[in-house]
């Protein structure tokens, strides 16, 4: 699971996974693999196939997401553990990480015994964050717009785009387990 492999439609909105090369059944050491993504590199966990591995890469994939800025290139330690908490430490800066960061650390912890437990934390927050919007933007019909001419291309995201896009990332690694697993 990585931002390379996901495709979305500009206009429709419409999300794609491409190259499922790289799917490892659970239990079986993972052969190919991409640092930023992988929990090993990290020094977060073993690199072996498992429900915890992906939800991993997918708080990884949240985290770039959140902080785009972040790159392999600005973690020079060789030391795994210094590796991480520099990463930490950089990833705190981000005020999506204060909404979004309870999850990302259980995540990457491996606290999660399954997607549906991270699945249902992502909701409790996604609702939380459409209570505390006005109604006229919780009524919002295009939440996810991608056009030029409807936004500039440095207008940043608010909340409820983010939240949009967890979503469906989460959805895409549920479904990543399942197609795994069976």
């Amino acid at each position: 699971m990585k931002a390379e492999n996901l495709l979305v439609h500009p206009q429709k909105g419409i999300l794609r996974v491409i190259d499922f090369g790289g799917v490892t059944p659970f239990g079986k050491g993972i052969r190919q693999y991409t640092a930023w993504y992988d929990r090993a590199h990290w020094g977060m966990g073993a690199r072996r196939a498992d429900e915890a591995y992906d939800l991993f890469a997918v708080a990884m994939l949240m985290l770039r997401l959140c902080k785009p800025g972040l790159d392999m290139g600005l973690f020079v330690s060789a030391d795994v553990s210094l590796r991480w908490k520099e990463l930490m430490t950089r990833a705190q800066r981000s005020p999506e990480i204060s909404i979004w960061g309870p999850i990302l650390e259980r995540a990457w912890a491996g606290k999660y015994k399954n997607a549906w437990m991270m699945h249902r934390d992502v909701e409790r927050i996604q609702k939380r964050i459409m209570m505390e919007q006005s109604p006229a933007r919780r009524n919002r019909t295009n939440a996810f717009s991608f056009m030029p001419s409807e936004r500039s291309f440095f207008q940043r995201w608010d909340m409820t785009d983010w939240a949009l896009l967890v979503a469906i990332l989460f959805t895409l690694s549920v479904f990543v387990h399942v197609f795994v697993t069976f």
